[in-house]
């Protein structure tokens, strides 16, 4: 039996990871690691049991077959560096990018981990538009410019969530003092650009294989859960709103809504899908999409488990 060991569990992210495993890796045991002293020893649930966090040391991943850690988070490379030699690491992306290992994307460029000692899994915004890139390569996008709204959830951890919600009870009932001890700002009742913008792009670059220009603006979203993707592609092959609609439809990630006129962010959550609203193609071959997708399944756990499972296969 393979064997994953996860660090950070206790994160948005990584209880996503955790609550999918089971039913992604039905024959892997996943085992909790942590590098706090304080959280060694902590009972959570691990597929469908009460387990035990262990302490991340050398010795906890001698018969390990894969390392699942949160990019981004302290102490990355000390943990990488524990490995034994030959061992492989996962890094999954939540609000901050890394430039760590290979980026890939599930059925997109995912034959990049052959090779790789570290994969990538990327921000949930780039996992989204290379899906959607992909679905349309038969039309020869050349660029995509994007805005995507991310959520508070985003930012990977619980607190987050709860001080984001005495944000807006603050806000409804006029109080001064509004919380920011956590997120730094006031997110309820606002939307705000964020840094990282050209980080984005490189990522979504190199999983693309620097196949078209990219362009994609951050923003900071007053939502709890759901990423929202508004892109434009500028396509060079012949297409209609009609035959692009068809083409995305047939992606096994992407669901073309029935509703599209009213999706929202929050229709995604809990989904394993990018769900597709209004599409629309002018006559000049400039493609507009709207999509939503949840951050912690599709934009996160999914896509690292189905890495996860390919670099166990070997």
């Amino acid at each position: 039996m393979s064997v994953i060991a996860l660090a950070d569990s206790g994160t948005l992210l990584g209880g996503a990871f955790r609550e999918a495993a089971s039913q992604v890796l039905p024959g892997v045991r996943l085992e909790l690691l942590t590098a706090d002293p304080e959280g060694t020893g902590r009972s959570t649930e691990n597929g469908g049991e009460i387990g035990l966090v262990d302490a991340l040391t050398a010795e906890a991943l001698e018969s390990v077959d894969l390392l699942v850690l949160i990019a981004g988070a302290t102490g990355v490379e000390s943990a990488i560096d524990l490995l034994p030699s030959g061992t492989p690491a996962l890094l999954l992306t939540a609000a901050e990018s890394s430039t760590s290992g290979v980026a890939a994307v599930a059925g997109v460029n995912d034959h990049v981990i052959t090779d790789a000692r570290i994969v990538r899994s990327p921000h949930a915004a780039v996992v989204a538009l290379a899906h959607l890139v992909d679905a349309l390569d038969q039309f020869g996008p050349s660029r995509v410019s994007a805005s995507a709204l991310l959520p508070v959830s985003i930012h990977n951890h619980s607190a987050g969530l709860d001080e984001f919600f005495e944000q807006t009870r603050a806000m409804l009932s006029f109080e001064q003092n509004v919380p920011t001890a956590v997120l730094g700002r006031q997110l309820a009742f606002d939307v705000l650009p964020l840094d990282g913008g050209s980080a984005l792009d490189d990522e979504l670059s190199e999983v693309l294989g620097h196949a078209l220009g990219v362009s994609i603006q951050p923003l900071q979203g007053p939502v709890f859960h759901g990423t929202a993707i508004s892109a434009t592609f500028q396509l060079t092959e012949p297409a209609d709103a009609r035959l692009v609609t068809e083409r995305l439809s047939e992606s096994r990630v992407i669901e073309v809504a029935e509703d599209g006129a009213h999706l929202g962010s929050k229709e995604a959550a809990g989904r394993d899908e990018i769900l597709v609203g209004e599409v629309r193609v002018s006559p000049d071959g400039s493609c507009r999409i709207w999509a939503v997708l949840d951050n912690l399944t599709r934009g996160g756990a999914l896509n690292a488990l189905e890495l996860a499972e390919k670099i166990i296969a070997g």
